[in-house]
């Protein structure tokens, strides 16, 4: 018979010495009962935010016109700050600045071939960072990203 425990704490299919050298009698399970409740869905989503090196705010964001965040986790919101200019905000806030900041993005929407561009990040905070793209041959150009993709590691 299969050991069960329903959500009150009731454990049924053990009998006394049930288990090896009778390990588990009627005492041991009153006095020692299960004190953890019932994990329901995203229960353990606090949990994983605390894992070193996992990603603690990602974001898949249509940077062109009116932005659009595509999806998300961790992310309170993104404001344009203007041409090829985001700030992402995030809740809650870390403990310090110390985080990494990982981006990617896609081409230029007129698919110009010489469209060669990079990303900065800066403008580090608790709660936020902002990102850039510009043109690699000319960083004063920035531009928008169909695409941009943001991860941030602590």
């Amino acid at each position: 018979m299969p050991i069960s425990i329903n959500g009150s704490g009731t454990v049924t299919g053990v009998s006394v010495g049930g288990l090896p050298d009778g390990i588990v009698d009627a005492d041991m399970l009153a006095s020692n009962s299960v004190q953890t409740a019932k994990i329901v869905d995203d229960a353990v989503t606090d949990a994983k935010q605390d894992l070193s090196g996992a990603a603690k705010v990602w974001c898949n964001l249509n940077g062109t016109g009116t932005i659009a965040v595509r999806d998300s986790f961790g992310l309170s919101s993104v404001t344009d700050q203007g041409q090829g200019l985001y700030q992402f905000n995030f809740s809650p806030a870390f403990a310090n600045t110390n985080y990494c900041v990982l981006t990617g993005q896609s081409r230029k929407q007129d698919n110009d071939s010489d469209d060669r561009f990079f990303t900065k990040s800066h403008s580090y905070t608790t709660g936020s960072f902002q990102i850039e793209h510009a043109f690699a041959a000319n960083d004063s150009q920035n531009s928008d990203s169909e695409y941009v993709f943001v991860a941030v590691m602590s």
